[in-house]
């Protein structure tokens, strides 16, 4: 049936349940949130330091150069010298933006370098490196999804010499997948938290509701007596540890037993 036939035992433990549920779910959503703000702040400074060694050393109003005065122009190919010393966490993006914003055909994927120094490339497919040409070039860290690769948080370099520029970005996996853990260990968490709270408010209500139950067995006994003819002996009372007044269930047994009297009296005088 509806919510209009449960039992108040049912209703008290179902919104028990509902609000153990609300709590829950906003500490939840305020934990990811706030997890997800400081993994992409802590990865957004990964990619930044990483820009910042693909941009090279600057001495001067020359520009960005090579550290010798020189304007540092960009070599054939994707310059990945600032990859081989390692550092950078995970999957590492790398593309060319030439200055007139199109993406050179030498953007690599680079997974870091291996013991012996050699660098670990793969290059990126058309549609891949296309992905590139959409990003802003202002130093700061976008979001990229590439394709066949997931997410990236990108950001570019500062240009060289012939107005080109390298775009470096670091995956987002290992934050999405920090953050999914976190949402299942939650949500894990909260069911088995909703079942304990089901269980638990189910036997508290019956404890609670136990002195209520009595006294409707005592409403019950006597309205199968017969009233209507012969001597009558109204001896059924609610006993006097449920007729508290200082509580609700009290203040039904007491008006309970004050209705029992009355009639009692009435069934003597007649």
């Amino acid at each position: 049936g509806g919510r209009a036939t449960w039992s108040l035992r049912r209703r008290l433990v179902a919104s028990c349940v509902a609000l153990v549920a609300a709590v829950c779910t906003v500490i939840g959503a305020v934990t990811i949130f706030a997890l997800h703000d400081f993994l992409h702040g802590q990865l957004d400074g990964k990619v930044h330091d990483l820009a910042v060694r693909a941009s090279g050393p600057d001495d001067g109003p020359g520009g960005p150069d090579h550290g010798d005065g020189s304007p540092r122009k960009r070599p054939d190919g994707v310059p990945l010298n600032f990859l081989v010393g390692g550092g950078q966490p995970g999957e590492t993006v790398v593309a060319v933006v030439t200055a007139g914003g199109g993406v050179g055909p030498a953007a690599v994927s680079a997974t870091g370098a291996t013991g012996s120094g050699a660098l670990v490339a793969d290059p990126l497919t058309s549609a891949q490196a296309a992905a590139f040409a959409h990003v802003p070039l202002d130093g700061r860290p976008h979001t990229l999804d590439v394709p066949g690769l997931g997410g990236f948080r990108v950001e570019s370099a500062r240009p060289f010499a012939d107005g080109s520029t390298v775009l470096v970005g670091l995956s987002t996996k290992g934050t999405q997948d920090t953050l999914s853990t976190l949402l299942w260990v939650e949500v894990s968490v909260s069911a088995a938290g909703l079942v304990a709270a089901g269980l638990a408010g189910a036997a508290l209500m019956r404890i609670a509701l136990h002195p209520l139950r009595r006294a409707a067995a005592t409403a019950t006994r006597v309205s199968e007596l017969p009233l209507h003819r012969g001597e009558v002996a109204l001896h059924d009372r609610v006993p006097d540890s449920d007729t508290d007044p200082r509580t609700e269930v009290g203040q039904v047994g007491a008006a309970l037993n004050r209705m029992l009297g009355h009639v009692s009296s009435a069934l003597h005088a007649r």
